[in-house]
């Protein structure tokens, strides 16, 4: 009891000590830097599943060149041999993928709606900034300052959140218009099923009649087989690194939401609070979802591309013109959120620096929010093309299993045993195996890092918005 006496003097002055603005906006500091090294680890991971990839479609284009090792009708039949096996991997991979996309459509379509959700508490506080700007503007009017100096930086500040403002609407018009489109999504997706059935009905006839033709080439079959099916290992074990990162990004984009929350609408409201101002640096980025293991689909000819790219991507199939950085976010941010620009003028008037301090804050802080309703929208666009896309490869499947079926057919009396060598593939897979696991492990140890800074980053926000 003498202990628990002896502590109640300590948690008060803990208690206190936060309740003033600066140790407050010391922690609040503290977690935007943990959640700015969040995203730096999991842009990392990305790097890391990126080389990857790389190395991994280079040593599985290899394999499909086999064919080069055949002679006359042998060459034929493992190019068929070889796009059989293709063809079942592609099935596979397209049925995890296509399961993906249908997940990360409905995570996307949720993501909109959650992101509504912030949109009222930024028209609120566009208006109470409007409303500043419109009591400062006679005052100004008044007291131009020398040289007109006050009078040319109020309509610099003005300018500026005219153009957030702006931003944001833009984003929220974006977000609205792709919430119609995806809404239509769901009757397209009900055409996959029956191609990819048809497809693997064919596929499965093709690989008994393969089997048959295969007898004479057995001794060379069986190794490339072998190859085969330790790629196809090697494709689940970085499917299975992608669909982590991507739980992770997803992780992220809670997170930062979280802090953004917090920054923009439970400081501002607690009113002791209100006034702090935070540093300019820029946290949240518009993370790429990772789409490995889907380069034979055709959805993302990059296989990893930039928002901005994805954003092009996503118009340009639409038959829009594409969106530059500029178009997207407007202009002014690049150079409002600037080092230099931060720089306060020289020689305004006191009265006016405050004033002029709150709405160029304010502008930031709804530019940031227009971004991150972008990113939202514009992953949403990317899932409902995927979504398109999914629909013509279920086609292009069914259509090149019954192509390859009729070969084989054709092929059946014809086949011829051949020689070859299968010690260089067999090589180059002891060095692939050794490269794709180091990379491997340090992607999912970067994603790990990434996840635990988010979390930090998010709990530190909620202990924060408990205690204002």
């Amino acid at each position: 009891m003498k202990i628990q006496n002896a502590l109640i003097p300590l948690f008060a002055a803990c208690a206190a000590a936060f309740a003033e603005p600066e140790n407050a906006a010391g922690e609040i500091e503290a977690a935007r830097a943990e959640m700015k090294a969040a995203f730096a680890s999991f842009s990392d991971a990305q790097n890391l599943i990126r080389s990857a990839d790389s190395i991994f479609n280079a040593e599985s284009s290899s394999l499909s060149q086999k064919e080069e090792e055949f002679r006359s009708l042998a060459r034929d039949f493992a190019e068929l041999e070889n796009s059989a096996q293709s063809l079942k991997r592609r099935i596979a991979e397209f049925k995890t993928g296509f399961a993906a996309d249908v997940e990360g459509f409905k995570s996307a379509k949720s993501t909109l709606e959650d992101v509504e959700k912030i949109l009222p508490m930024a028209r609120a506080k566009i208006k109470s900034i409007e409303a500043a700007i419109e009591a400062l503007r006679p005052k100004v009017a008044q007291n131009p300052g020398n040289m007109y100096q006050d009078k040319r930086e109020f309509e610099s500040v003005q300018a500026d959140f005219q153009s957030a403002a702006a931003a944001l609407k833009s984003a929220e018009e974006s977000l609205s218009s792709t919430l119609v489109n995806i809404s239509v999504a769901t009757p397209k997706m009900e055409g996959v099923a029956p191609a990819v059935a048809l497809a693997e009905d064919y596929a499965a006839r093709l690989e008994s009649l393969n089997a048959e033709n295969s007898e004479k080439i057995g001794n060379i079959k069986a190794p490339l087989e072998e190859l085969a099916e330790q790629y196809a290992q090697a494709g689940k074990e970085l499917a299975k690194c992608a669909e982590d990162a991507n739980g992770a990004r997803a992780v992220l984009m809670k997170s930062y939401g979280k802090l953004a929350d917090l920054v923009l609408n439970k400081i501002p409201a607690s009113g002791k609070f209100a006034d702090i101002e935070f540093s300019r640096i820029s946290i949240f980025s518009a993370l790429p979802k990772i789409s490995v293991g889907k380069w034979d689909r055709g959805v993302y000819d990059a296989g990893f591309a930039v928002a901005d790219a994805a954003d092009q991507f996503a118009m340009k199939s639409k038959g829009e013109a594409a969106r530059t950085p500029a178009t997207l976010y407007g202009a002014p941010s690049v150079m409002r959120n600037s080092a230099a620009a931060a720089q306060k003028p020289q020689n305004l008037r006191a009265e006016f620096l405050g004033e002029f301090s709150k709405i160029s804050n304010a502008a930031f802080e709804i530019r940031e929010a227009a971004k991150f309703l972008r990113a939202a929208a514009n992953e949403a666009q990317l899932q409902n093309a995927a979504i398109d896309a999914d629909i013509n490869a279920a086609q292009s499947l069914s259509m090149d299993a019954i192509s390859l079926f009729s070969r084989a057919q054709t092929m059946q009396s014809r086949i011829q045993t051949a020689e070859t060598s299968n010690k260089i593939l067999e090589s180059r897979r002891a060095i692939f195996k050794a490269q794709f696991e180091k990379l491997a492990e340090a992607a999912a140890k970067k994603t790990e890092e990434g996840v635990e800074k988010a979390k930090a980053a998010a709990e530190s926000a909620e202990k924060i918005a408990s205690e204002i």
